[in-house]
């Protein structure tokens, strides 16, 4: 039987719904909620299964963090999403999130803030391997991010998305494997 790693390690290399449902199964098998939440976001929803993904998330992360996460993101196939509902609260949310064990699960990010939090919001995520995150979006980033972003970068192994203003792309060296394009409002 394969472990965790393993199962994670192929779902980072192939996300798609078998692989997410593999990955489930085995939560599920350990009595980690995150594998149900996955069964509820592949299945059909009904009011029913989001009550319930509520109830699982607030087990999760807990009421504060899930309230915040809800608020600017949200929690899709146990992975957390945050900065698409209120990216201006991305920064505020990302270090709550990066100072919870779920902050490994970080899928996606937007952050629309001042240059200088942006800043410290890429310094939290160059802290740790972010294995997880596949799209990072900087709406008001600026030259003076520059090096924020690029040791933020090497932390970020799956990335596969990065919304930014054309100039700052210019000033990095981005992997192939990375898509690059400007941020729309």
């Amino acid at each position: 039987m394969a472990d965790l790693v393993e199962i994670e390690a192929a779902l980072a290399a192939d996300w798609d719904p078998e692989q997410l449902a593999v990955y489930g199964d085995f939560l599920q098998s350990m009595g980690d909620p995150r594998g149900e939440l996955i069964a509820i976001d592949l299945a059909v929803g009904t009011n029913e299964r989001a009550a319930r993904k509520r109830e699982l998330v607030v087990e999760w992360l807990g009421e504060d963090l899930a309230t915040i996460v809800w608020h600017v993101g949200a929690v899709e196939h146990a992975f957390v999403h945050l900065g698409r509902r209120a990216p201006e609260m991305g920064t505020f949310a990302l270090a709550e999130l990066l100072a919870h064990p779920a902050g490994r699960y970080l899928r996606e990010l937007t952050i629309e803030d001042a240059p200088p939090r942006i800043s410290d919001a890429l310094d939290l995520l160059a802290e740790a391997p972010r294995t997880w995150l596949a799209r990072l979006r900087l709406v008001d980033a600026v030259e003076g991010n520059v090096y924020a972003l690029a040791r933020a970068l090497a932390a970020m192994p799956q990335l596969r998305y990065l919304e930014v203003a054309d100039r700052i792309s210019r000033m990095l060296h981005i992997p192939p494997s990375i898509r690059v394009s400007r941020p729309t409002s």
